[in-house]
């Protein structure tokens, strides 16, 4: 599709319904899909996506009370509400799909353990939960044959949205094991992983320059980047990260990470997420020595459907003003990290990122749609 007029919606945490709660459970999906259809009629000429960013079915709803121990109807039957009416309308509204795999597409919070039984258990969940995420939504239910679920990585460069680039990251399933002994040099993501995305971010710096521009660069993720938690910022050592099962409870990624983009100069990155239950907008700026400031912002969307206020996160937890340093790495020098925060109380819902004439202004207009009210920033990407 030739036009620079995009509308991406971006969504997560699709909690499933229990016999009273079922039109309550796909309400979101039923607002995106009204809005999707007044888009369509607005600017027919835009693209419309929708990226869900992680745990858009659970395979552990009840936490083990009445959740099912056989691996098919563990695994593979919550994907049964892809044949719903509200999912489809959904899908037929726009023009492309990607859906990423988080936490409870396994199990719960996970990553690595310490003892082998509890990591024989771990690697059963990501084997079957895997495998029942590429058949259903990366495979067109193509059966996958055992030995490739492993191999076969759940990130990389994905469709473009009106012509910029998109790359997924997938910082659950390659998660190393951390503990007070290692935790400033566990990773969240494969080397294979973060080489792949250092060549994505070099793909995209050659294009501007081709362009005569800066264009947007959207990453897209469950694990928010930015904020941080208060415990992990005034927990006074290294081993506060391990409280946080976010992009701050591994602080070699984000030394890693913002390195690169700062010593890169990559201009006009825009992260994309959603996990917390919550929703917000972050603005950092990134600095190192000798180098110039670069600028990258944050975007996390609310659950479409998060029933249980214990399970939601609350603006409290995290730092809305922030500044830190990120820890010395072999080869990274440090980098100082700025950071402001925006949280937008809109409940349930999905957030909608609208980038219309960006070759020009670079503006991104993102909506947060909730359960009784819409708040919209905008954002200047290029910085």
């Amino acid at each position: 599709m030739s036009t620079n007029h995009a509308v991406l919606m971006l969504a997560s945490c699709q909690y499933p319904p229990d016999l009273l709660r079922e039109i309550p459970a796909y309400r979101s999906l039923a607002r995106m899909h009204t809005r999707l259809r007044a888009i369509a009629e607005e600017r027919p000429d835009a693209q419309r996506v929708l990226w869900m960013a992680g745990d858009t079915i659970y395979v552990d709803p009840t936490a083990g009370l009445f959740d099912p121990e056989h691996p098919y109807d563990r695994y593979d039957a919550p994907y049964r509400f892809l044949k719903g009416r509200v999912w489809r309308d959904v899908v037929e509204a726009v023009d492309h799909v990607f859906c990423m795999a988080d936490d409870h597409e396994y199990e719960e919070n996970w990553e690595p353990a310490g003892r082998h039984a509890v990591n024989r258990h771990l690697r059963r969940a990501l084997f079957y939960g895997k495998r029942a995420h590429m058949q259903n939504m990366r495979a067109g239910l193509v059966r996958i044959s055992p030995r490739d679920v492993f191999r076969c990585p759940l990130w990389g460069p994905i469709e473009s949205v009106a012509g910029m680039g998109a790359f997924a990251l997938d910082l659950r399933s390659e998660r190393e094991r951390r503990d007070i002994h290692n935790i400033e040099r566990a990773r969240m993501c494969s080397p294979g992983q973060m080489a792949a995305f250092r060549g994505w971010l070099d793909s995209c710096l050659v294009r501007d320059r081709r362009a005569g521009r800066v264009l947007p660069k959207l990453v897209l993720s469950a694990s928010t980047l930015l904020p941080r938690r208060l415990l992990v910022a005034d927990g006074g050592s290294t081993a506060s990260a391990l409280q946080s099962d976010a992009c701050d409870g591994y602080p070699a990624f984000l030394a890693e990470l913002f390195d690169t983009i700062v010593r890169k100069q990559v201009p006009g990155l825009l992260f994309v997420s959603g996990d917390e239950h919550l929703s917000f907008v972050t603005r950092a700026e990134l600095r190192a020595a000798g180098l110039a400031p670069v600028i990258i912002h944050s975007v996390h969307a609310s659950p479409l459907y998060g029933p249980y206020p214990f399970a939601n996160g609350v603006a409290e937890a995290f730092v809305e003003d922030d500044e830190f340093i990120t820890i010395p790495l072999a080869g990274t020098g440090p980098v100082q990290v700025v950071a402001r925060t925006r949280f937008m109380n809109t409940g349930n819902g999905f957030c909608e990122l609208g980038f219309g004439g960006y070759a020009n202004a670079g503006i991104v207009e993102a909506s947060f749609c909730g359960e009784t009210r819409m708040v919209t920033e905008s954002l200047r990407l290029p910085g």
